[in-house]
């Protein structure tokens, strides 16, 4: 038998437990740290851009081009045309009794570029552009390759002047 300070007697027959620090993390611990972790994962990953696809952003722009020409030929009641030179492209627009360029696409890049999937017998007349909207914003239904680096695109031009592209 032991006697303590105070003077009073101290058994010893349990086990003597002395205080610890834990020495591990409870489940829910656990399971917190790996949800935030998941959580500050996720946000990085959809802050991150897109993998650059510079064809794509070129047909995205042409199609967007296409639009607004249908939508000026409806606006001004002048038929809007687009001539393919090369890898470029070209916007006319009906003036004086005469095509002029309204404005060039702003880059060339490597590719054969655009150019009308099956022209077949609508070739235009010399001097006329590839494709033109006329006034109503209607059009010839028609199909136009791109041909790129990454990809090949095919851009549509509905009858009714509706535009849009997919990935061939």
């Amino acid at each position: 038998m032991l006697i303590s300070e105070t003077g009073s007697q101290a058994s010893t027959s349990g086990p003597v437990r002395m205080s610890r620090p834990d020495l591990g993390m409870t489940l829910i611990e656990v399971l917190l740290v790996v949800f935030l972790v998941g959580l500050a994962t996720t946000l990085v990953v959809m802050t991150l851009p897109d993998r650059a696809r510079p064809d794509e952003a070129r047909v995205e722009q042409f199609v967007i081009d296409l639009k607004q020409m249908r939508r000026e030929a409806i606006y001004f009641g002048q038929p809007v045309g687009v001539r393919f030179d090369g890898e470029t492209y070209a916007i006319f627009g009906w003036v004086d009794g005469a095509w002029q360029v309204r404005r060039r696409s702003d880059e060339e890049r490597a590719g054969q570029g655009f150019r009308l999937a099956d022209p077949g017998t609508s070739l235009p007349a010399e001097g006329w552009p590839d494709y033109v909207f006329d006034p109503t914003g209607v059009g010839t239904a028609v199909r136009i390759h791109y041909s790129g680096q990454d990809a090949d695109y095919s851009v549509w031009i509905a009858a009714d002047g509706e535009v849009g592209f997919e990935a061939s």
